[in-house]
């Protein structure tokens, strides 16, 4: 009876399972996990709007790198490895980071030149809050990060971070509208 139990409880959660169609990485996140949040309404929300069912997918977010001062060195070793192995996999599309870090993670070369995917409109205007950095392989300079406000409609629900945050593409996403999309969102641009 007991192999029966079991056997039906594993099909039970593949059948429920849902597949990762892209994936949101968050370093230095302010966010509690005890807050409520409308994380899950708006990322059923982008999905549907992409035509991406989501009751099948879902975008993953991890929110548990944390980087730089006042972090435990062991704590902060461990989330560069994990934040490492993540975008190494492609298994993240876009990243948000506080200041704090957002040099850092520029540093890595990691990113996509944002000009690859927004508009001219959104490029002029953003001008001031876009950060270029130039690439220590190419020589070419890259529109690497963008600051974000968090007093967006989607920044408010997410409540992510308290302050500023910055957000990039990372090279070759998986699912680049995902990415996009979830940018404009952040920045107010996109209405949902």
């Amino acid at each position: 009876l007991a192999a029966i139990i079991v056997a039906i409880t594993f099909i039970v959660q593949q059948v429920q399972a849902r597949e990762q169609v892209a994936g949101v990485i968050l370093v230095n996140s302010t966010t509690m996990m005890t807050e409520e949040t409308k994380e899950q309404e708006y990322m059923n929300d982008l999905l549907a709007s992409l035509d991406i069912d989501p009751d099948k997918n879902e975008i993953y977010v991890n929110g548990g790198i944390q980087i730089g001062e006042g972090i435990d060195a062991t704590m902060a070793a461990s989330s560069i490895q994990v934040l490492q192995t993540l975008i190494m996999s492609h298994s993240v599309d876009i990243a948000f980071t506080d200041e704090s870090y957002r040099d850092s993670f520029i540093r890595n070369e990691c990113l996509d030149d944002l000009r690859d995917y927004l508009d001219d409109e959104i490029l002029e205007k953003y001008a001031d809050d876009i950060i270029y950095f130039t690439s220590t392989e190419t020589g070419e300079e890259i529109a690497a990060m963008i600051r974000v406000s968090p007093d967006s409609k989607w920044m408010q629900g997410m409540k992510w971070y308290t302050g500023d945050c910055y957000a990039g593409i990372i090279v070759k996403p998986q699912n680049k509208d995902v990415a996009v999309h979830m940018l404009l969102r952040a920045l107010g641009e996109e209405e949902f």
